[in-house]
């Protein structure tokens, strides 16, 4: 340390306070100044704030998300599809796998899950046979299959794991080999990527987060396969996901399979595929599906297997499409009310009608009452008493109406 100097102790020795106390000018030096150490600690702070790996936001340049499947599924995220046994998550994942493989040929009449490019997918899958049970889902889901390889994780020696520095390593080389056109990676069960016990929440955040980076490297979506936990009433969107916290906190999106209870629904889905978390988009909108059983021709004798259909597009948000799927009425119940819908748009097309002429045609075609109020709850069919007679008047929101036909007080 430097000393004080000799003048300065002189000074100290001049103050009658210390003139009676002996000093060693040895025990002073400039650390022994409060206002030194505060200058020198602020000159380290400001050496060290340089050190911080920060940048300045006018200097970033925003980029918008890059999408395989626009709102679905993200290029360089990791994300995950929930569900409970027997919705099909294999089966959807081959699917969505298929559109990949094929990008913007792909046919698909729902706008929604067109894919927005084409691609080679991985598929690291520990619960279902290769030849007997994923190549022909993948077949009968249209997938071109020169683009679909397997990653076998029980072959001799060491198993594949994504903790292991050797094959992610393996995997940049073939993704070098591909031509750096990796779409889509499937981790099935994503509990998989966890090197222990997967619900350890601190292995399996390294490990998501792992996957993560990997996901941005590799400019591909990794989709994970996990399951739901077994009783989903009164839970919110994400307590339906069986898992550690990191599971649901690391993932950017996580997708959600669920049976419709009353199902099939009109036009004969089962199933319905919503978000229970979208960090990078919108968490309105889904599919409705249904798994048809399809036969494909064997070397030896018929193969059963399994495809997904898509019925219709769904909207509104996640708790709805969800709340829908579980109070869903029965078909028979639908068609009624779809078929009341059907006829008072038709009568009431051109023009108002009183109730009572509606109730008289309703009743011809065998629509009952309450399900003719049913009908006109859905369409807001506008109510308004007649000038003159006072009898209720229908017409549908968007039709034009004479004000002089209807009483000054409705």
């Amino acid at each position: 340390m430097a000393k004080l100097q000799k003048n300065e102790y002189l000074n100290m020795q001049s103050i009658p306070e210390f003139q009676n106390l002996k000093f060693d000018s040895r025990d002073f030096s400039k650390w022994s100044d409060p206002t030194y150490i505060a200058n020198y600690d602020e000159l380290i702070q400001m050496r060290d704030a340089a050190k911080l790996p920060i940048k300045t936001a006018s200097f970033i340049t925003a980029e918008p998300t890059k999408w395989v499947y626009p709102n679905f599924l993200a290029e360089g995220e990791l994300s995950i599809l929930i569900g409970s046994p027997g919705v099909g998550k294999t089966t959807f994942t081959c699917y969505l796998a298929a559109g990949v493989t094929q990008g913007k040929d792909y046919y698909q009449p729902i706008k929604c899950l067109r894919p927005t490019g084409s691609g080679h997918v991985i598929v690291i899958n520990r619960e279902d046979s290769w030849s007997k049970t994923l190549i022909h889902r993948f077949q009968v889901a249209g997938a071109d299959i020169n683009k679909v390889h397997f990653i076998d994780c029980s072959a001799g020696g060491e198993p594949f794991s994504f903790a292991n520095d050797r094959d992610i390593n393996r995997l940049l080389g073939l993704a070098k080999k591909l031509k750096n056109n990796i779409g889509l990676i499937i981790i099935d069960p994503i509990y998989f990527a966890v090197d222990g016990d997967p619900n350890n929440n601190f292995k399996a955040r390294e490990a998501y987060e792992r996957l993560s980076k990997l996901a941005k490297l590799l400019s591909c979506a990794i989709l994970g396969i996990g399951h739901a936990v077994k009783n989903t009433l009164g839970r919110d969107l994400l307590g339906r996901v069986a898992g550690p916290p990191a599971l649901r906190e690391v993932a950017r999106g996580i997708l959600y399979l669920s049976k419709i209870k009353n199902g099939p629904s009109e036009i004969g889905g089962t199933h319905v595929m919503t978000h229970l978390k979208n960090n990078i988009g919108s968490m309105d909108g889904g599919v409705e599906y249904r798994i048809k059983g399809v036969e494909i021709a064997g070397q030896d004798d018929p193969i059963q297997t399994s495809m997904i259909d898509i019925t219709r597009e769904l909207y509104g948000s996640a708790e709805d499409i969800l709340k829908n799927a579980d109070d869903s009425k029965p078909v028979e119940i639908i068609s009624k009310l779809t078929t009341a819908i059907d006829f008072l748009q038709k009568i009431l097309k051109d023009e108002p009608l009183l109730l009572i002429d509606i109730e008289k045609q309703a009743e011809k075609v065998n629509i009952k009452k309450g399900t003719l109020m049913n009908a006109k709850k859905t369409l807001r069919i506008v109510c308004k008493k007649q000038k003159g007679d006072g009898r209720s008047l229908w017409y549908l929101p968007d039709t034009k109406i004479n004000d002089d036909i209807l009483c000054d007080n409705h």
